[in-house]
């Protein structure tokens, strides 16, 4: 970079600037620039031109400037408008802390290589807004009930967590536990590959050995046996209704209709002819519902201590989601009473990444996708104003305090909070200790009715 160059770009110019604002997220910028600042920018750029342009006859930088002027002219006005443009907006979003969404448009570039410089530019912003009301709202929070069928729900996972197998000498049943071993048996369509995913929802297959032979007909290397609980959604109901018909040590031969949800994706609404082999069936024995089964932790000495946790669990949990829908709805309250628009294109660019590919033509999808981006958009806005308003920014000293009482004290806070910065993570950490206090000084500026 040459000396003038670097003057160029560290000086700030001599700008005339005016801001409109036309709405919540634009800003129209009127930029002029003096005729003395465009001839000496200008000469500059002749000078940079003179340098490394070749003109016969002359050395490199020997060239007259009248003949560097007459060749090159053209270009040197070229860059001077880049150059004071590109410079004069960024003095512009400077000067006046603008966060810029995308690229401006500029237009109206009145320029003359001896006289001044001025153009006109919009740009998108993302909002700043002005909350001037944070409190005062009364909301109704959800009251928190202790459901009797979620305590039972609680209880019943404990008895399941600690059953017994016992084998089974018959067909297998819903409850039952299986051991079965699936492999593909029929050539699958051109550029599909032959279905490696296992039809066992959320399992998936071993990678297999490219075939040596690609006309082949394709069936799983060594296919490893699943084991999982018919009923509980972890194979898809064909495959769950194929294993009922068999008895332990069976195979067969069953013609399997993914659903057109399935994750495997490729394979979602297409059939595959499966061989399905049942190598166990076991049923559950359940244990009772008594202090054997509460002792069986080893934390609780009879039933009635451990019915008395679950019920502590179920309303500590009952009272963490009244809490949270009652912080989002003080959330939409402030949103609603410090109304504020969002450029268009940032609202299409977040919807389209909750948009999956198959509805991007569902009208009411995209409807609903829209409305959803909007307002988690909003919502981060105004948090972050939050925190920047009221300065509920964590210290260095915070976010130690908070890593010792999550991480336990194996390691010294600080350290633990370098290798966080190092992995990335310490911002995600540092952002989510901001919303939440954001959370909480909204939920200190009103009262629930």
């Amino acid at each position: 970079m040459t000396t003038a160059q670097q003057q160029d770009q560290e000086q700030d110019l001599p700008l005339d600037l005016e801001i409109e604002s036309p709405n919540d997220y634009s800003r129209r910028i009127k930029v002029a620039v003096d005729a003395d600042t465009v001839a000496a920018v200008r000469q500059r750029k002749l000078a940079d031109l003179r340098r490394v342009k070749r003109i016969r006859g002359f050395r490199p930088g020997k060239a007259p400037a009248r003949l560097v002027e007459e060749r090159f002219g053209s270009e040197a006005d070229q860059r001077v408008v880049q150059d004071l443009v590109n410079r004069g907006l960024r003095q512009a979003f400077k000067r006046h802390e603008l966060r810029v969404l995308g690229d401006p448009d500029v237009r109206d570039v009145d320029f003359e290589p001896a006289g001044p410089l001025a153009f006109t530019a919009t740009v998108q912003v993302e909002p700043n807004p002005q909350l001037a009301r944070l409190g005062g709202f009364r909301l109704r929070k959800q009251p928190v009930e202790v459901r009797p069928e979620l305590v039972d729900r609680y209880l019943e996972a404990i008895r399941e967590e600690n059953a017994v197998l016992e084998p089974a000498d018959r067909a297998p049943q819903l409850g039952d536990v299986v051991c079965v071993v699936i492999k593909e048996t029929q050539t699958a369509p051109a550029g599909q590959g032959s279905g490696a995913r296992s039809p066992t929802r959320g399992k998936k297959g071993k990678k297999r050995k490219k075939a040596r032979n690609a006309s082949a007909r394709r069936t799983q290397v060594n296919p490893r046996p699943y084991e999982f609980t018919l009923g509980s959604g972890q194979a898809i109901p064909d495959v769950e209704a194929a294993i009922q018909t068999l008895q332990p040590g069976q195979a067969g031969v069953f013609e399997v209709g993914y659903p057109d949800d399935y994750q495997g994706g490729r394979l979602a609404g297409q059939s595959r002819s499966l061989r399905i082999e049942l190598r166990q069936t076991s049923r559950k024995i359940l244990p009772e519902l008594d202090d054997d089964l509460a002792r069986a932790g080893g934390k609780f000495e009879s039933f009635e201590e451990l019915k008395s946790a679950v019920e502590d669990a179920v309303r500590a949990a009952a009272e963490r989601s009244s809490r949270d829908r009652y912080r989002e709805e003080l959330v939409d309250a402030v949103i609603q009473a410090n109304p504020f628009q969002l450029p268009p294109g940032l609202i299409a660019a977040s919807a389209a990444r909750l948009l999956p590919p198959e509805e991007a033509e569902d009208r009411e999808a995209a409807a609903a996708a829209w409305k959803t981006a909007e307002r988690e958009l909003k919502r981060n806005l105004v948090l972050d104003r939050i925190v920047t308003d009221q300065q509920l920014q964590p210290s260095n000293a915070d976010l130690d305090q908070i890593i010792l009482e999550t991480f336990g004290d194996k390691q010294d806070p600080a350290t633990t909070r370098r290798r966080l910065a190092r992995e990335g993570r310490l911002d995600d950490l540092r952002h989510q200790v901001e919303e939440q206090r954001a959370l909480e000084y909204l939920e200190s500026r009103s009262r629930p009715r």
